[in-house]
């Protein structure tokens, strides 16, 4: 039988998902979830976002609160 992995903020609640950004093992209470939207006119019909078959408008990250804080979430084109 494995051993449950513990969450790496809290170390008392079984892990769940991990960080997006800094891969630690997060529980149900300690993560938080990012939605980003891509605001690009291939993923816009007369102002509403659409879903496309290839790629979502929407993004779901899940990150921790030490992540959330420092890291910047809006996609940049080069």
């Amino acid at each position: 039988m494995s051993e449950a992995v513990l969450c790496g903020m809290c170390n008392h609640n079984e892990a769940a998902e991990k960080c997006v950004v800094c891969v630690i093992d997060l529980c149900e209470m300690c993560l938080q979830v990012v939605q980003t939207e891509d605001i690009s006119a291939s993923h816009r019909f007369k102002g509403i976002s659409t879903e496309v078959v290839l790629v979502p408008a929407q993004k779901r990250r899940t990150v921790c609160a030490k992540c959330m804080a420092e890291t910047e979430f809006i996609d940049k084109d080069d």
